[in-house]
Formats: structure tokens, sequence, C-alpha cells
């Protein structure tokens, strides 16, 4: 088994803001106003951290998703097409993977992570080591930056 495959296997099927579990656990986030995501294991560059789950929405439904729901919404592509996204914000159908917050940029030093799309499916990568109980961190990109930090 991949090092993807086994990170969808531990990835929970629903979210809390108490979350918690051997490898992650949800709690105030440092970086911003509200919770973010935090190690619960020590990681170093190239271990996947979990999956980014949801429910799986058509690009045209999710045009129509509004208010802070739009922050939890992403993109699946094939060749620089979206063919799906994953909306991540009914916390019952998602992983806790929704609590990772945005650098400013992708230059920001307290990004200790990225996403990467491996067989139609988001996953978390660490870009360095983190250790227990640091908050992870990703960069979303310059549009979802501006959504997530709208609301």
């Amino acid at each position: 088994m991949g090092k993807y495959a086994n990170a969808s296997k531990r990835t929970p099927k629903f979210s809390s803001d108490t979350y918690r579990d051997d490898w992650v656990y949800v709690g105030r986030s440092i970086f911003i106003k509200g919770h973010g995501l935090f190690a619960a294991a020590r990681y170093v560059k190239g271990d996947v951290i979990q999956e980014y789950k949801g429910e799986k929405i058509s690009d045209k439904q999710a045009d129509f998703v509004s208010g802070y729901c739009k922050k939890y919404l992403f993109d699946v592509n094939v060749k620089n097409k979206t063919i799906f996204v994953i909306n991540s914000c009914d916390k019952s159908k998602s992983s806790a993977a929704r609590y990772i917050n945005s650098t400013l940029n992708y230059t920001d030093t307290r990004r200790n992570a990225h996403f990467v799309q491996y067989k139609k499916k988001i996953y978390i990568v660490a870009t360095k080591t983190i250790p227990i109980d640091k908050e992870i961190l990703a960069f979303y990109g310059p549009y979802t930056f501006g959504v997530i930090h709208s609301t």
C-alpha cells in the first residue's frame, strides 16, 4: 500500500472542531481567529498527512455555494479542467483537513505543507518537518486565500 493510500485509510470520514486522533487534531489556531489543524504526530518532508475529504459536487453546483461554505471547496482537475469539486462544509461528510489554514503567500516561511492531487483525490503533504503540536499551514492560492479570509 502506498503513502497516499495509507493516508486515505487513516483519514476519518467526519470532522469536528474537537477532533483528535493519533495523526492530527483540531484546536484554536495560532495563525487566524478560529480553528486550525495541528500535528499529533511528527511529520518529515514528503509525509502524506491526510486526505481532504468531503462531498463531491459538480463545478456548476459549486458556483451556487455561498457564505462561509465557499472556503471549504477544493477543485479536482484533469488536464486543466475541473471534473468535480470537493465540498467539505458539512462536518459529517468531511475530514479534519478542512481545518487547515492558508498562509499569506506561497513563500511564507510559516507554510509547512502543501496540497497534492493524486488519482483524483487531494492530500496534505508536509514540505518540511512538522513537530508534534505545530499548526499545519498551507497556501491555497491567491483566490482561495481571499475567500478564506473574507468571512
